[in-house]
């Protein structure tokens, strides 16, 4: 296995567990992110919705970094595309925290937590 495909394995690691959290309370994310005054809603859909693609992501990545030997660089591919959906959270948490859609704090907490995924897959991606 590749230091590259190796060094995915924990950001995949944590995609598992948030999606599975959000998956497991799929209300969770929408009341943490909710402005306070608002209504509570059904935010339960945002929460599965998301859940389910982290768990793909991490899966994904997974099969991708053990099969690394038969399958050489897919794992770059999963990367990428964990990659892309992070820097699609960045934009959407600001644009929404912008707006007042989201509580700023917290849509700073979730996009600094996809930057850092972002940096940490970029890294492993250049490593080799």
């Amino acid at each position: 296995m590749s230091r590259s495909a190796s060094a995915l394995v924990p950001i995949a690691v944590t995609r598992l567990g948030l999606g599975l959290w959000m998956l497991a309370r799929p209300g969770d994310l929408s009341r943490l992110l909710r402005p306070q005054g608002s209504s509570e809603g059904s935010g339960g859909w945002l929460g599965r919705m998301l859940g389910a693609r982290e768990v793909a992501l991490a899966f994904g990545t997974l099969a991708a970094v053990w099969q690394a030997d038969e399958t050489p660089g897919a794992h770059r591919s999963w990367a990428l595309a964990g990659i892309i959906a992070d820097a699609g959270d960045v934009a959407a948490l600001s644009v929404a925290a912008r707006s007042g859609e989201v509580r700023p704090g917290l849509a700073a907490l979730g996009a600094g937590a996809a930057v850092v995924s972002v940096a940490l897959a970029g890294g492993a991606l250049r490593r080799g």
